[in-house]
Order: C-alpha cells, then structure tokens, then sequence
C-alpha cells in the first residue's frame, strides 16, 4: 500500500482472499506509527464463542527519565528525575478471532504498548487510559492469566521443528506435576490449534 493510503485515520484497506486490512495511524513530532490489523476469516462458531477482544483508549505511558550525568560516578550530583512521555493517548482494539500487527520504526513504543496492554509494567510506570477485555476493565491478575504475546528477541532455538521447541517450553513452562503424557497432548492441542 502506498503512505498516502495509510496517512488516512481508520481508512479500511484492499480486501483479498478474505483478509482485510485496517490502517490508522498516529503522528507525534518523531514517528509515524501504524496500526494494521489483518482480519482472518474464522468459522462464525468459534469467532462468537471464544476469545477475547482488547480495546483501548487514550493510553499514555509515562516513565521516570534520569537525567545522566558524568559526576553521578562520584555521587556528587543527584539525579534529577525528569518524567518521559513513552506513549501518548494511544487508542486501538484487537477483535477476537484476529491477528494484529504492530508496527513500526525502533522507539516507537511498540513494546511499552503491548506491555501497558497486558499490565505487564513495573510499579515506577504511569500508565492512563481505558483498557477493557470483552468491555470489562480487568485487574492485572486477570489479565495475566488471558494475555501473552511473544517478545521481539529470538527465544527459540533455530535447531527445533516446532514440535521440540513446544516440548522444550512444556517442559520449563508447565507444572513439575504435570505428566509427560500431559505435556505432549498439550503440545499437540497448540499445534492443532495453530496449524
């Protein structure tokens, strides 16, 4: 698609193959980012019956900004803790039964969105907004519970199929009661559910 095309808040995209793209973007001072989302087509049974859809409105994420300082080695000047600005009145959803794509330069804030998202922020981060699960505001611990998303850096060994990585991550991941025949008809129901 062309940037004119995308410079258009909440235009809807070209259909094709049943795949609709939804392009809104945001401009601060520094970046364009944007916002697609790529609306796969599920059975109507399941896309009703299961999943959960996030949306959120007005997000912004502030951090404290410690100004650096060549005498800090000495402990002679103190910090002076300024707030930064990470993400600023951000508004978006993620529709059940669809695959959302992130995008955008590094800095952007992609990440400190996602985290913000799924409440997975340190106790130091300000985070404003409406964030709601199925139009319901949930507590970190619920969204704990419902919420994942895979991080940017390379967790998998490139040695793998995907069915020893899966094993590998049952292994670390599920409860040392769990049994290894539990474990792999986990794996199996997550391939199924992929593939």
């Amino acid at each position: 698609m062309t940037d004119s095309a995308n410079s258009d808040k909440g235009k809807k995209g070209r259909t094709k193959n049943g795949v609709t793209d939804e392009i809104h973007s945001q401009k601060d001072s520094r970046h364009l980012i944007k916002h697609v989302s790529l609306a796969s087509p599920l059975e109507p049974a399941r896309r009703n019956n299961e999943g959960k859809t996030v949306t959120w409105t007005d997000v912004t994420v502030k951090v404290p900004h410690a100004k650096k300082s060549l005498l800090k080695c000495f402990k002679i000047v103190r910090e002076s803790r300024k707030i930064k600005t990470i993400l600023s009145k951000v508004s978006g959803y993620a529709m059940a039964g669809t695959t959302l794509a992130i995008m955008g330069s590094s800095g952007t804030g992609k990440t400190v969105l996602l985290n913000a998202l799924t409440m997975n922020v340190s106790s130091d981060v300000d985070v404003k907004g409406k964030i709601l699960v199925n139009g319901e505001q949930l507590s970190s611990t619920d969204m704990h519970l419902i919420s994942r998303y895979v991080h940017q850096d390379d967790l998998f060994i490139g040695t793998l199929t995907v069915r020893e990585q899966l094993i590998y991550s049952a292994e670390l991941q599920m409860s040392y009661n769990t049994t290894k025949a539990d474990r792999l008809k986990r794996v199996e129901e997550v391939l199924k559910e992929v593939s």
